[in-house]
């Protein structure tokens, strides 16, 4: 490792909600393991009336017997997204890094993404291992891209991943203010969109996280799903008016996932949205489809887990 780089403070951010403490034990030895040393950690509990829960942690912590990781708590009940910006605020680092209290990091994550930035970079994302129901290590597929993606991540979705997998400039992070939390869901995505409009982003390609799958994973809420994937359309509304078929693709795609979850009436109101002039018969059909296999193979699914 190159000698200047071993000056670079990270500042590892894990937020927790009502996780059980050996899984929260998990993901916390996973960024005390790190081979890249110079890493401050938070501990973010987002269940602070839960006292006993807290005092677990707070145990926990303390036999680590080190000063690098610090508890940090508030009053009430903020949701993931005010205790990921809350942790953020105590951040010294030049690099913030999160992580979602059921995943963990392979050893060598920091360290590999650290040495792989350049100036202008911005976020540093990467492949990942899938783990849970049916799924062993297995690797993340799809789109990955570098430099100046924005319209990328626009057309193509949340290709980066979710909280667990980058690693962000901090100096990015403030000027992009953070978190949204008056979204509802998807934002990260947002998030990502919003730093890749000022900074390169960059693919490191190499599986340096495991991601878990959980009943929580799984679990979707439609109408929050709908409010997040609305308003993220409205915020980029200039990119999808230059660009009605992306728009009109991601409407139908956002239906065929509705009907999966049984929301209809959210499926009918993405069909309204879609402009008649593109509009298409066949994509409709294939999406309602689609969607029908879907929301039966899930309903067999949770029958197998319950």
């Amino acid at each position: 490792m190159k000698p200047e780089i071993e000056d670079i403070l990270v500042s590892a951010i894990i937020t927790t909600y009502k996780r059980p403490i050996n899984v929260l034990k998990r993901a916390l030895d996973s960024v005390v393991n790190q081979t890249y040393e110079n890493i401050e950690i938070f501990v973010v509990n987002d269940d602070p009336e839960n006292y006993t829960y807290a005092n677990n942690i707070i145990t926990l912590i303390k036999g680590y017997n080190t000063s690098r990781i610090r508890y940090l708590s508030y009053k009430k009940n903020g949701g993931a997204c005010y205790a990921r910006n809350y942790g953020a605020k105590q951040a010294r680092g030049k690099f913030i890094a999160f992580l979602d209290d059921d995943d963990e990091w392979l050893s060598s994550k920091v360290e590999i993404m650290i040495e792989a930035y350049e100036e202008g970079d911005g976020l540093m994302y990467c492949p990942y291992y899938i783990n849970g129901f049916g799924h062993k290590n297995k690797i993340s597929k799809g789109n990955h891209f570098s430099g100046y993606i924005t319209d990328e991540l626009l057309r193509y979705g949340n290709f980066i991943g979710g909280n667990s997998i980058p690693i962000i400039l901090k100096k990015a992070f403030e000027e992009c203010n953070g978190f949204d939390e008056t979204l509802q869901s998807v934002q990260d995505s947002d998030l990502w969109i919003r730093i890749a409009k000022k900074y390169k982003i960059k693919y490191i390609d190499v599986p340096l996280v495991n991601y878990y799958l959980s009943t929580d994973s799984i679990s979707i809420n439609m109408n929050k799903k709908k409010q997040g994937y609305l308003k993220l359309m409205e915020k980029n509304k200039e990119f999808y008016n230059e660009n009605p078929d992306v728009y009109s693709h991601k409407l139908i795609r956002y239906a065929a996932e509705a009907i999966e979850y049984g929301a209809i009436d959210n499926a009918r109101l993405y069909y309204k949205m879609i402009p008649r002039s593109q509009y298409s018969f066949s994509s409709f059909v294939i999406s309602v489809a689609k969607g029908s296999l879907r929301y039966l193979r899930k309903s067999l699914r949770d029958m197998k887990h319950k």
